[in-house]
């Protein structure tokens, strides 16, 4: 081979490999560093709805809502927080309510090994909720206003937030 031929043929090599590099480089980001979003949609545009829910808000003081989904591996970090939350708000007007698409049948199950068998669940349409992501969790008050949210796994402080809020 010529000395112009191995030369191209180093450059092309290189190129390859830089190329491959990135791509790994964005792959990775996008697996371990996502955004604070569960899912790769955009955080919602409208206000959440909660209308559409069966739920007797004025039995409780307060609500809170946790949007989840199988195959979410946010809403699976954040079980212990679940598990926690369930357990802090038993014997309280705080109600904690666990909610599924209506389409995911096999999310009961889900939620059984995430929190517990005993946890309140409901099926939910989360496009008219205008729920972009999971998890989500909503803080409704006696009135069905929604009171706050969170999207996404929460950090310690939002945690902490929320503990506090319904406490």
């Amino acid at each position: 081979m010529s000395t112009l031929a191995r030369r191209l043929e180093t450059g092309a090599n290189v190129a390859i490999i830089a190329v491959s590099v990135l791509l790994a480089a964005v792959l990775l980001q996008r697996q371990f560093f996502a955004g604070r979003s569960g899912t790769d949609v955009a955080p919602p545009l409208q206000p959440l709805q909660v209308s559409s829910l069966d739920m007797d808000w004025k039995a409780s003081r307060l609500t809170m809502l946790v949007v989840v989904r199988e195959g979410c591996h946010f809403c699976t970090e954040s079980a212990p927080f679940y598990r926690r939350l369930s357990a802090e708000t038993r014997n309280t007007r705080v109600r904690v309510v666990f909610l599924l698409q209506p389409q995911e049948t096999q999310d009961t199950k889900y939620l059984d090994t995430l929190v517990a068998p005993t946890v309140e669940r409901q099926h939910a349409d989360f496009g008219r909720m205008n729920i972009r992501g999971t998890p989500t969790l909503i803080l409704v008050d006696q009135k069905g206003a929604v009171v706050r949210a969170w999207e996404g796994k929460l950090t310690a402080s939002e945690e902490k937030e929320v503990l506090t809020l319904i406490g």
